[in-house]
């Protein structure tokens, strides 16, 4: 069975109604990315700068949180706290990617006060913000990085950290290298490491995926993927 993983929600990215709108298909997965402003407060955000979503050429890390929401998504939507996407999906698997290092600090506190992490998924592309979280929290799943993929598509293992509590969470290219082959899954299947491509929009890949065998994807088309996928 392939999970079904909305990217960034089903609506306007990263807020809230988007996020209810996936649940409210049977979407139990969500994927989404964390910035910090100036004031330490988490919001969901892909972007550092808040230009392609508002207009304005400003940027999070240098706003507190009342001067960002001072600048509306598109004009009439809040941006969203990852404190109030936890409260209010607290029986969803969330993947969280950090996206830049002032992230990391807030992050640690924030669920280093919460109970119930055994649904989330932490990761990013900067192999230094992982490790710093997975000192920090071990008990908390996190993404393999980069430089874990290329491990074992490389020598076959992983000297960096032990299979437990690792998904992969991973493009099926990166930078115009294949990263699902034969090896790559045959080494994660005996490592039992479950593996979620991203991100996948494309009937046809999505089907190749379910054949292939993949733990999951993540996709921008939740109505395509229930489509072709089921409700997982």
């Amino acid at each position: 069975m392939t999970i079904i993983w909305t990217h960034q929600g089903d609506g306007v990215e990263n807020t809230l109604q988007a996020f209810a709108n996936a649940w409210s298909k049977g979407i139990t997965h969500f994927e989404t990315d964390i910035q910090a402003t100036k004031d330490g407060y988490l919001v969901l955000s892909h972007d550092r700068s808040i230009k392609r979503l508002t207009g304005h050429k400003l940027n999070i890390p240098d706003l507190t949180l009342q001067e960002l929401q001072s600048h509306r998504i598109f004009n009439h939507t809040e941006w969203t706290l990852l404190a109030d996407l936890l409260a209010s999906f607290p029986d969803a698997r969330i993947s969280i990617d950090m996206k830049t290092s002032n992230t990391i600090s807030p992050l640690i506190s924030t669920l280093k006060n919460r109970s119930n992490n055994h649904n989330l998924v932490v990761g990013s592309f900067n192999s230094k913000r992982v490790k710093i979280f997975r000192n920090e929290l071990p008990q908390i799943h996190t993404a393999l990085t980069f430089v874990e993929i290329l491990q074992l598509r490389t020598i076959g293992q992983l000297h960096s950290h032990s299979p437990k509590n690792l998904l992969a969470m991973i493009p099926a290219k990166y930078a115009g290298i294949k990263v699902i082959s034969d090896q790559f899954l045959q080494i994660i299947a005996e490592l039992k490491i479950p593996w979620h491509v991203w991100t996948v929009n494309s009937a046809a890949e999505m089907e190749l995926l379910k054949q292939l065998g993949a733990s999951g994807i993540i996709t921008d088309d939740v109505d395509g993927a229930l489509y072709v996928l089921g409700n997982n």
